[in-house]
């Protein structure tokens, strides 16, 4: 969930189809609260988070949060650091490609053949750079000395196939360092910005223009001017790697804690809940991938649910809340 559009339509697109994104916009525009909706919307789904703060002010309620791949980066060189390791992690999902069968090009086609072959899905990893363009200027910036521009590019062509997610970031960018990106990113949001050139460079034009009074308004040339959703950032600081549960699956959480004693077997899922073979299976990897599900070895291995999970039914968290709909005019 993005926001609503001008003419009230509300956008919703699926990470398979949202791409990389470059996010512009001065303090006060709303820019770090929707840095903040997407890492929130990206944690209730599973994803793994990379997280990059230069100015520590944007993700500080997340810090040791168990979603995260790696520390908050807040210094260039951790910046970059931070970006070879999701290299590292495009390299080890290639080799894992390789191993099933059916020749996969994307994560779905990855996590449905694995399934079928008895292996773990993989989740989807988001990261978030923000104050990018200042991290690439103090890294030697987007020349060929720049590392952190180099590396981001590169897995900015590589990791879209791998599951990976690039959100650019900045309160401004240069030509330069929009050159680096720009032809890799699929959509760009921009909120109230400086000046027009920066507009134009990163193509928003009109960015500009909107009214300091309206936070959480974009330009962007995807899908024209829009309204984005408001996220109360308390709701980030206690947001689980969970949030997602589905209505059936609390149905199934429930009935195991409590008629079943905790316990959900691949049996209970097939006899009790009508699954095939292969979709209890997928459900049981990824409620163990998320912490949800874990095995018991004083009960012979059987897979019991975590408190994590348990802790999850008795969420009473409000939907989002968003900001003024969008002006027609």
């Amino acid at each position: 969930l993005l926001g609503i559009s001008a003419t009230g339509n509300v956008i919703s697109v699926p990470w398979s189809r949202l791409g990389h994104l470059l996010v512009a916009g001065q303090t006060g525009s709303g820019k770090s609260s929707f840095l903040r909706l997407l890492s929130y919307q990206a944690i209730a789904e599973g994803a793994v988070l990379v997280l990059g703060d230069l100015d520590g002010a944007t993700f500080p309620m997340l810090d040791g949060h168990p979603s995260l791949l790696l520390p908050i980066a807040t210094e260039p060189e951790a910046f970059r650091e931070a970006v070879e390791r999701v290299l590292g992690e495009c390299n080890h999902r290639a080799r894992l490609y390789r191993q099933v069968a059916g020749f996969p090009e994307t994560l779905e086609e990855y996590n449905d053949l694995a399934v079928k072959e008895g292996r773990e899905p993989l989740p989807r990893v988001v990261v978030i750079l923000d104050e990018f363009n200042s991290a690439v200027r103090a890294d030697g910036g987007a020349s060929a000395k720049g590392r952190l521009a180099d590396v981001s590019a590169r897995l900015a062509w590589r990791g879209r196939k791998f599951g990976v997610h690039l959100v650019f970031a900045a309160q401004d960018f240069t030509k330069e360092v929009v050159g680096r990106v720009r032809d890799q990113v699929a959509a760009a949001i921009c909120f109230r910005l400086r000046s027009p050139q920066t507009a134009r460079a990163v193509g928003c034009t009109g960015a500009n223009r909107i009214p300091v009074d309206k936070p959480g308004r974009a330009v962007t040339d995807r899908w024209g001017l829009i309204q984005t959703f408001y996220l109360d950032k308390g709701r980030l600081a206690a947001a689980a790697p969970s949030a997602g549960l589905t209505e059936e699956e609390q149905v199934i959480a429930r009935w195991a804690l409590e008629e079943n004693d905790g316990y959900l077997g691949l049996a209970d899922l097939r006899r009790r809940f009508g699954m095939g073979q292969r979709e209890a299976r997928r459900l049981a990897a990824e409620w163990e991938r998320r912490g949800w599900l874990e095995k018991d070895r004083r009960a012979g291995n059987r897979r019991r649910l975590t408190d994590v999970l348990a802790g999850l039914l008795d969420d009473k968290a409000t939907n989002l809340t968003k900001h003024d709909k969008v002006d027609k005019a």
